[in-house]
């Protein structure tokens, strides 16, 4: 077997191709479009008697040797023609570990099935999301404040994506639920908590996102959010914005959320790792008045397994 050819047959002269038999990386699979991206790290392309074969490096299980047709290879030198040689800023595209979130607010995409991650928000708001299908996630998590059990906050997030074009666009409708410290529940059992519709589109460098839905403190509170995210490196710029319409008097340990607000900042991402460092600036109208602008601190992290 002829183990290695010197290239992909095509006008070679104009673009440089992946050799057959060079490792094709998770980057180049993305850009190129080879090979389904779920759990793909890097192939090596080979020419046998009968036409070609690829080795796949999965990120769980062993390698899998998959036959490639002439056919099939013919498909795939024609995408690359159609693309040509990647630039060195899509080489150095760096996928987001968590594009499910903008800062606080939900996106259309899900985890895809076998997927996770765990999440740290504001350094004590733990949580853990997990791909059961591809459709389909589940979060859960906890307030870890330092005191004991009976004050932290118990949350659960079931989301659905309804609809996928699989090139960039999605729409997912979701939950948060919330139980509130038990020392809150001596005198009735309550559930906090939000229902939401939402749409992303998105490319390799800029993602927007808008939504609605309703926050349940037990009243029942329309609202709306949106946000975008840009940028194709390591660091990604975000801002979202979200507001909530009280149709009542609400009550005054929710009285923050009768305002509209604004978070900006940025987005370190790794292979595996993000973390966000934002400003929320919510719209005080005591303090807008005066000429004084106030951003609270967003410190979240999340790791991608």
């Amino acid at each position: 077997m002829n183990m290695v050819i010197t290239a992909l047959i095509c006008n070679l002269s104009v673009v440089e191709l992946p050799l057959v038999g060079e490792v094709v990386n998770a980057n180049e699979n993305s850009y190129y479009g080879l090979f389904p991206d779920e759990g793909f790290v890097q192939a090596s392309l080979f020419q046998t008697d009968s036409g070609y074969i690829a080795f796949i490096t999965l990120e769980k299980g062993p390698p899998v040797a998959r036959q490639v047709s002439v056919e099939e290879m013919d498909i795939l030198v024609a995408k690359i023609n159609e693309k040509g040689q990647m630039s060195g800023a899509e080489r150095n595209y760096f996928e987001d570990p968590n594009t499910t979130r903008l800062f606080i607010m939900p996106t259309g995409q899900n985890l895809a099935k076998g997927r996770s991650y765990f999440a740290d928000y504001e350094l004590f708001l733990l949580w853990y999301s997990y791909g059961v299908t591809n459709n389909l996630m589940f979060s859960a998590g906890f307030t870890l404040l330092p005191t004991t059990p009976d004050y932290w906050v118990f949350y659960l997030g079931p989301k659905v994506k309804l609809w996928d074009s699989h090139r960039g666009q999605s729409i997912s409708a979701g939950m948060h639920l919330l139980i509130p410290p038990m020392q809150m529940l001596q005198d009735s059992f309550q559930l906090w908590g939000a229902g939401y519709l939402v749409g992303t589109s998105e490319n390799k460098v800029v993602s927007l996102t808008a939504g609605g839905g309703a926050l349940v403190f037990p009243n029942v509170y329309p609202g709306f959010f949106a946000g975008f995210k840009a940028g194709s490196g390591k660091i990604k710029f975000m801002a979202e914005y979200w507001h909530v319409i009280f149709t009542g008097e609400p009550a005054d340990t929710i009285g923050m959320l009768q305002i509209p607000n604004l978070v900006f900042g940025v987005r370190f991402t790794g292979k595996n790792m993000s973390a966000d460092l934002g400003l929320v600036y919510p719209y005080i109208q005591e303090y807008i008045g005066n000429g004084n602008y106030i951003g609270f601190p967003l410190v979240n992290f999340v790791y991608n397994f």
